[in-house]
Protein backbone atom coordinates (compact mmCIF):
# COMPACT_ATOMS: atom_id res chain seq x y z
CA UNK A 1 0.00 0.00 0.00
CA UNK A 2 1.21 3.32 -0.89
CA UNK A 3 2.03 6.21 1.72
CA UNK A 4 -0.71 6.33 4.81
CA UNK A 5 -3.78 4.52 4.60
CA UNK A 6 -6.68 6.10 7.48
CA UNK A 7 -10.55 6.45 7.55
CA UNK A 8 -12.70 9.10 8.69
CA UNK A 9 -15.36 8.95 11.14
CA UNK A 10 -16.12 11.91 12.90
CA UNK A 11 -18.82 14.10 12.49
CA UNK A 12 -18.77 17.95 12.05
CA UNK A 13 -21.25 20.77 12.96
CA UNK A 14 -20.45 24.01 10.46
CA UNK A 15 -21.74 27.79 11.69
CA UNK A 16 -21.29 30.72 8.93
CA UNK A 17 -20.51 33.72 10.27
CA UNK A 18 -19.76 37.15 9.24
CA UNK A 19 -16.18 38.64 8.94
CA UNK A 20 -16.82 40.98 12.23
CA UNK A 21 -17.87 37.92 13.98
CA UNK A 22 -14.66 36.03 12.71
CA UNK A 23 -12.31 38.53 13.94
CA UNK A 24 -14.26 39.01 17.29
CA UNK A 25 -13.37 35.19 17.66
CA UNK A 26 -9.95 35.35 16.39
CA UNK A 27 -9.17 37.98 19.52
CA UNK A 28 -11.16 36.28 22.07
CA UNK A 29 -10.17 32.93 22.04
CA UNK A 30 -7.22 30.89 23.02
CA UNK A 31 -6.09 29.96 19.69
CA UNK A 32 -3.69 27.43 19.70
CA UNK A 33 -2.47 27.43 15.85
CA UNK A 34 -3.61 29.73 13.13
CA UNK A 35 -2.21 28.23 9.67
CA UNK A 36 -2.57 29.46 6.16
CA UNK A 37 -2.87 26.64 3.09
CA UNK A 38 -3.38 26.73 0.06
CA UNK A 39 -5.25 23.94 -1.28
CA UNK A 40 -5.42 22.20 -5.09
CA UNK A 41 -8.94 20.78 -5.43
CA UNK A 42 -8.90 17.93 -8.73
CA UNK A 43 -12.57 17.25 -9.95
CA UNK A 44 -12.48 13.57 -10.93
CA UNK A 45 -14.79 10.99 -10.54
CA UNK A 46 -17.81 11.99 -7.74
CA UNK A 47 -16.24 9.61 -5.42
CA UNK A 48 -12.70 10.56 -5.66
CA UNK A 49 -10.83 14.18 -5.17
CA UNK A 50 -7.01 14.73 -4.83
CA UNK A 51 -5.19 17.45 -3.08
CA UNK A 52 -1.69 19.42 -2.56
CA UNK A 53 -1.75 21.11 0.78
CA UNK A 54 0.67 23.96 1.32
CA UNK A 55 1.42 24.25 5.02
CA UNK A 56 4.46 26.80 5.82
CA UNK A 57 6.21 26.08 3.09
CA UNK A 58 6.19 22.05 2.95
CA UNK A 59 3.46 20.19 1.15
CA UNK A 60 1.60 17.79 1.35
CA UNK A 61 -0.30 15.24 -1.04
CA UNK A 62 -3.89 13.51 0.21
CA UNK A 63 -5.90 11.13 -1.77
CA UNK A 64 -9.54 10.25 -0.96
CA UNK A 65 -11.75 7.86 -2.20
CA UNK A 66 -15.57 6.91 -1.20
CA UNK A 67 -15.40 2.77 -1.30
CA UNK A 68 -19.53 3.02 -0.85
CA UNK A 69 -19.10 2.35 3.09
CA UNK A 70 -16.39 5.12 3.81
CA UNK A 71 -13.81 8.12 2.83
CA UNK A 72 -10.49 5.87 2.29
CA UNK A 73 -7.27 8.28 2.66
CA UNK A 74 -4.10 8.21 1.49
CA UNK A 75 -1.41 11.31 2.87
CA UNK A 76 1.98 11.72 2.88
CA UNK A 77 4.87 14.52 2.41
CA UNK A 78 6.15 15.71 -1.29
CA UNK A 79 8.56 18.15 -2.32
CA UNK A 80 6.98 20.20 -4.28
CA UNK A 81 4.05 21.64 -5.51
CA UNK A 82 3.86 18.83 -8.16
CA UNK A 83 2.33 15.75 -9.45
CA UNK A 84 5.51 14.21 -10.50
CA UNK A 85 6.02 12.30 -7.69
CA UNK A 86 6.11 8.80 -8.64
CA UNK A 87 4.05 7.29 -5.88
CA UNK A 88 1.67 10.15 -6.65
CA UNK A 89 1.83 8.95 -10.87
CA UNK A 90 1.27 5.04 -9.54
CA UNK A 91 -1.96 6.14 -7.59
CA UNK A 92 -3.61 8.20 -10.61
CA UNK A 93 -2.66 4.92 -12.90
CA UNK A 94 -4.78 3.08 -10.06
CA UNK A 95 -7.79 5.22 -9.48
CA UNK A 96 -7.50 6.52 -13.24
CA UNK A 97 -7.54 10.02 -11.87
CA UNK A 98 -8.78 12.31 -14.75
CA UNK A 99 -7.03 15.78 -13.66
CA UNK A 100 -8.65 18.21 -16.17
CA UNK A 101 -9.83 20.30 -13.47
CA UNK A 102 -8.22 22.39 -11.23
CA UNK A 103 -9.32 24.34 -8.86
CA UNK A 104 -7.65 27.07 -6.30
CA UNK A 105 -8.43 27.83 -2.64
CA UNK A 106 -6.47 29.81 -0.08
CA UNK A 107 -7.26 29.00 3.30
CA UNK A 108 -6.80 30.27 6.85
CA UNK A 109 -7.56 27.96 9.74
CA UNK A 110 -7.53 28.66 13.40
CA UNK A 111 -7.48 25.88 15.59
CA UNK A 112 -8.63 25.63 19.46
CA UNK A 113 -8.68 22.01 21.04
CA UNK A 114 -10.93 20.81 23.37
CA UNK A 115 -10.76 17.53 25.21
CA UNK A 116 -13.68 15.74 22.44
CA UNK A 117 -13.26 18.45 19.83
CA UNK A 118 -11.34 20.54 17.88
CA UNK A 119 -12.77 24.16 16.99
CA UNK A 120 -11.69 25.88 14.18
CA UNK A 121 -12.47 29.01 12.71
CA UNK A 122 -12.07 28.85 8.87
CA UNK A 123 -11.53 31.44 5.94
CA UNK A 124 -11.81 30.67 2.36
CA UNK A 125 -11.06 32.45 -0.43
CA UNK A 126 -12.23 31.25 -4.16
CA UNK A 127 -14.01 32.36 -6.88
CA UNK A 128 -13.83 35.38 -5.84
CA UNK A 129 -15.16 35.33 -2.75
CA UNK A 130 -14.43 34.90 0.93
CA UNK A 131 -16.71 32.90 3.19
CA UNK A 132 -16.33 32.57 7.11
CA UNK A 133 -17.19 29.45 9.09
CA UNK A 134 -16.76 28.09 12.29
CA UNK A 135 -16.27 24.14 12.47
CA UNK A 136 -16.82 22.10 15.28
CA UNK A 137 -15.51 18.87 14.84
CA UNK A 138 -15.77 15.87 17.23
CA UNK A 139 -13.44 13.42 18.10
CA UNK A 140 -15.70 10.72 18.27
CA UNK A 141 -18.77 10.53 16.60
CA UNK A 142 -20.42 8.65 19.05
CA UNK A 143 -20.14 11.51 21.27
CA UNK A 144 -22.22 14.09 20.85
CA UNK A 145 -20.99 16.97 23.04
CA UNK A 146 -21.35 20.65 21.54
CA UNK A 147 -21.87 22.52 24.57
CA UNK A 148 -18.71 24.23 24.32
CA UNK A 149 -19.64 25.62 20.93
CA UNK A 150 -23.07 26.58 22.00
CA UNK A 151 -21.79 28.68 25.10
CA UNK A 152 -18.96 30.21 22.65
CA UNK A 153 -21.58 31.17 20.37
CA UNK A 154 -24.16 32.69 23.03
CA UNK A 155 -20.99 34.45 24.75
CA UNK A 156 -20.60 35.94 20.97
CA UNK A 157 -23.82 36.89 20.37
CA UNK A 158 -23.82 34.56 17.12
CA UNK A 159 -27.51 32.78 16.22
CA UNK A 160 -27.10 29.74 14.20
CA UNK A 161 -28.41 26.97 12.90
CA UNK A 162 -26.02 23.73 13.11
CA UNK A 163 -25.31 21.74 9.74
CA UNK A 164 -24.84 18.59 10.97
CA UNK A 165 -23.14 16.41 8.12
CA UNK A 166 -20.54 13.63 7.95
CA UNK A 167 -17.03 14.33 6.61
CA UNK A 168 -17.61 12.28 3.45
CA UNK A 169 -21.18 14.13 2.56
CA UNK A 170 -18.69 17.34 2.81
CA UNK A 171 -16.26 15.73 0.60
CA UNK A 172 -18.53 14.42 -2.26
CA UNK A 173 -20.18 18.27 -2.10
CA UNK A 174 -17.19 20.15 -2.60
CA UNK A 175 -16.15 17.15 -5.76
CA UNK A 176 -19.51 17.14 -7.50
CA UNK A 177 -19.65 19.86 -10.44
CA UNK A 178 -23.08 21.58 -10.15
CA UNK A 179 -25.49 22.37 -13.23
CA UNK A 180 -28.41 25.14 -13.08
CA UNK A 181 -31.36 24.56 -15.38
CA UNK A 182 -33.65 27.35 -16.48
CA UNK A 183 -37.25 26.89 -16.05
CA UNK A 184 -40.16 29.39 -17.50
CA UNK A 185 -43.73 28.20 -18.08
CA UNK A 186 -44.04 27.10 -21.78
CA UNK A 187 -40.74 25.45 -21.85
CA UNK A 188 -39.74 21.62 -23.46
CA UNK A 189 -40.65 19.70 -20.12
CA UNK A 190 -37.95 16.46 -21.70
CA UNK A 191 -35.30 19.28 -22.64
CA UNK A 192 -35.41 20.74 -18.60
CA UNK A 193 -35.90 17.05 -16.96
CA UNK A 194 -34.44 14.86 -19.21
CA UNK A 195 -31.36 16.57 -18.78
CA UNK A 196 -31.44 16.40 -15.56
CA UNK A 197 -32.24 13.28 -15.04
CA UNK A 198 -29.45 12.23 -17.20
CA UNK A 199 -27.03 14.54 -15.55
CA UNK A 200 -27.64 13.03 -12.10
CA UNK A 201 -27.08 9.75 -13.57
CA UNK A 202 -23.52 11.09 -14.19
CA UNK A 203 -22.87 11.96 -10.30
CA UNK A 204 -23.91 16.13 -11.50
CA UNK A 205 -25.62 18.35 -8.71
CA UNK A 206 -28.31 19.67 -10.28
CA UNK A 207 -30.40 22.54 -9.54
CA UNK A 208 -33.79 23.63 -11.22
CA UNK A 209 -33.88 27.80 -11.11
CA UNK A 210 -37.22 29.34 -11.73
CA UNK A 211 -37.06 32.51 -13.39
CA UNK A 212 -40.83 32.82 -12.80
CA UNK A 213 -42.51 34.61 -9.49
CA UNK A 214 -43.67 31.19 -8.58
CA UNK A 215 -41.35 27.50 -8.15
CA UNK A 216 -44.23 25.32 -9.75
CA UNK A 217 -43.80 25.48 -13.74
CA UNK A 218 -46.08 24.58 -16.29
CA UNK A 219 -44.55 23.05 -19.48
CA UNK A 220 -45.80 23.42 -23.23
CA UNK A 221 -47.55 19.81 -22.98
CA UNK A 222 -49.56 21.44 -19.56
CA UNK A 223 -47.18 19.34 -17.52
CA UNK A 224 -46.39 20.24 -13.62
CA UNK A 225 -43.55 20.23 -11.81
CA UNK A 226 -42.11 22.35 -8.97
CA UNK A 227 -38.23 24.06 -9.07
CA UNK A 228 -35.84 23.64 -6.61
CA UNK A 229 -35.11 27.90 -6.28
CA UNK A 230 -35.83 30.70 -7.20
CA UNK A 231 -33.39 32.96 -9.76
CA UNK A 232 -33.00 35.53 -7.21
CA UNK A 233 -31.91 33.14 -4.03
CA UNK A 234 -29.05 31.08 -6.16
CA UNK A 235 -25.53 31.68 -5.08
CA UNK A 236 -24.44 32.92 -9.13
CA UNK A 237 -21.36 31.78 -8.96
CA UNK A 238 -21.60 28.04 -7.40
CA UNK A 239 -22.34 26.49 -10.58
CA UNK A 240 -20.00 24.97 -13.33
CA UNK A 241 -22.49 25.12 -16.07
CA UNK A 242 -25.79 26.88 -16.70
CA UNK A 243 -28.68 25.37 -18.57
CA UNK A 244 -31.13 26.45 -20.94
CA UNK A 245 -34.06 24.37 -22.33
CA UNK A 246 -36.41 24.91 -24.77
CA UNK A 247 -39.96 25.70 -25.81
CA UNK A 248 -41.20 28.83 -27.96
CA UNK A 249 -43.04 30.76 -24.90
CA UNK A 250 -40.20 29.47 -22.01
CA UNK A 251 -37.41 30.61 -24.23
CA UNK A 252 -39.24 34.10 -24.75
CA UNK A 253 -39.23 34.87 -21.34
CA UNK A 254 -35.94 33.44 -20.60
CA UNK A 255 -34.45 36.09 -23.37
CA UNK A 256 -35.84 38.77 -21.59
CA UNK A 257 -34.22 38.22 -18.05
CA UNK A 258 -31.20 40.69 -18.29
CA UNK A 259 -29.93 39.17 -15.07
CA UNK A 260 -29.48 35.96 -16.62
CA UNK A 261 -28.34 37.25 -19.88
CA UNK A 262 -25.60 38.91 -17.94
CA UNK A 263 -24.56 35.97 -16.09
CA UNK A 264 -24.26 33.66 -19.23
CA UNK A 265 -21.87 36.38 -20.51
CA UNK A 266 -20.00 36.29 -17.32
CA UNK A 267 -19.71 32.52 -17.77
CA UNK A 268 -19.10 32.15 -21.38
CA UNK A 269 -16.12 34.89 -20.50
CA UNK A 270 -14.75 33.52 -17.22
CA UNK A 271 -14.45 29.88 -19.55
CA UNK A 272 -17.40 28.21 -17.92
CA UNK A 273 -19.67 25.93 -19.62
CA UNK A 274 -23.23 27.68 -21.16
CA UNK A 275 -25.36 24.91 -23.00
CA UNK A 276 -28.78 25.50 -24.38
CA UNK A 277 -31.29 23.43 -26.54
CA UNK A 278 -34.08 23.94 -29.37
CA UNK A 279 -34.99 27.09 -29.79
CA UNK A 280 -32.95 28.17 -26.39
CA UNK A 281 -30.11 28.70 -28.46
CA UNK A 282 -31.05 31.57 -30.06
CA UNK A 283 -30.70 33.55 -26.83
CA UNK A 284 -27.33 32.56 -27.09
CA UNK A 285 -27.22 33.82 -31.39
CA UNK A 286 -28.59 37.30 -30.11
CA UNK A 287 -25.95 38.30 -27.36
CA UNK A 288 -23.22 36.78 -29.31
CA UNK A 289 -22.22 33.86 -27.28
CA UNK A 290 -22.26 32.10 -30.39
CA UNK A 291 -20.16 32.10 -33.98
CA UNK A 292 -21.87 31.52 -37.12
CA UNK A 293 -21.31 28.07 -38.16
CA UNK A 294 -20.72 26.79 -34.82
CA UNK A 295 -23.47 26.22 -32.98
CA UNK A 296 -27.06 24.64 -34.22
CA UNK A 297 -30.42 25.50 -33.21
CA UNK A 298 -33.93 24.03 -33.81
CA UNK A 299 -34.56 25.58 -37.51
CA UNK A 300 -35.84 28.81 -38.09
CA UNK A 301 -34.24 30.12 -34.92
CA UNK A 302 -30.76 30.81 -36.68
CA UNK A 303 -31.33 34.62 -37.17
CA UNK A 304 -29.43 34.96 -39.81
CA UNK A 305 -26.51 32.95 -38.60
CA UNK A 306 -25.87 29.72 -40.31
CA UNK A 307 -26.25 26.71 -37.84
CA UNK A 308 -24.67 23.08 -37.70
CA UNK A 309 -26.65 20.23 -38.34
CA UNK A 310 -25.29 18.24 -35.72
CA UNK A 311 -27.64 17.17 -32.95
CA UNK A 312 -24.82 18.86 -30.29
CA UNK A 313 -22.63 20.84 -30.96
CA UNK A 314 -19.51 21.76 -28.58
CA UNK A 315 -17.55 24.90 -29.52
CA UNK A 316 -15.16 25.78 -26.60
CA UNK A 317 -17.21 26.46 -23.84
CA UNK A 318 -20.71 26.54 -25.35
CA UNK A 319 -22.98 23.42 -26.10
CA UNK A 320 -26.09 23.54 -28.28
CA UNK A 321 -28.47 21.06 -29.37
CA UNK A 322 -31.45 21.40 -31.54
CA UNK A 323 -34.73 19.36 -30.06
CA UNK A 324 -35.91 17.17 -27.96
CA UNK A 325 -34.35 14.02 -30.09
CA UNK A 326 -31.29 15.82 -29.28
CA UNK A 327 -31.37 15.59 -25.57
CA UNK A 328 -29.30 12.49 -25.09
CA UNK A 329 -26.87 13.95 -26.75
CA UNK A 330 -26.93 17.32 -25.41
CA UNK A 331 -26.90 15.45 -22.32
CA UNK A 332 -24.15 13.44 -23.09
CA UNK A 333 -21.43 16.31 -24.20
CA UNK A 334 -22.56 18.40 -20.62
CA UNK A 335 -20.94 15.30 -18.99
CA UNK A 336 -18.10 14.69 -21.32
CA UNK A 337 -17.11 18.19 -20.80
CA UNK A 338 -17.78 18.25 -17.09
CA UNK A 339 -16.58 15.24 -16.22
CA UNK A 340 -14.86 13.04 -18.76
CA UNK A 341 -15.60 10.75 -21.83
CA UNK A 342 -15.57 7.53 -19.47
CA UNK A 343 -18.47 9.01 -17.22
CA UNK A 344 -20.87 9.88 -20.02
CA UNK A 345 -20.06 7.07 -21.85
CA UNK A 346 -21.14 4.85 -18.64
CA UNK A 347 -24.63 6.95 -18.08
CA UNK A 348 -25.11 5.46 -21.88
CA UNK A 349 -24.19 2.30 -21.21
CA UNK A 350 -27.05 2.04 -18.07
CA UNK A 351 -30.45 3.64 -20.15
CA UNK A 352 -29.61 1.58 -23.21
CA UNK A 353 -28.99 3.96 -25.86
CA UNK A 354 -27.42 2.46 -28.80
Amino acid sequence: MIGMEKYHVEKEYKVKISAAQYQRLLNTLPLKSLLKQTNYYYKAKKDMGIRIREVDGKYTFTLKHYDGKEVKEYEFPIKERSLKDERIQDLLKTFAINTRYLGKMINTRANVEYPKAILSLDKSEYLGKVDYELEYELKDSKIDDIDNLKEILKMMNIECVFSDSTKYERFNAALTAKAAIFCADGLEECEALMTMDLLKRGGIYVDLVSVEDHLEITSSHNLHFRCDKYFEDIDKDDYDVLILPGGIKGTQTLSVNFQLIELLKKYKENDKLIAAICAAPSIFVKNGLVEDGKFTVYPGFESGLTSSHKKAYVDGNVITARGVGAVIDFAYAIIFCLLDEETADKVLEEIQYQ
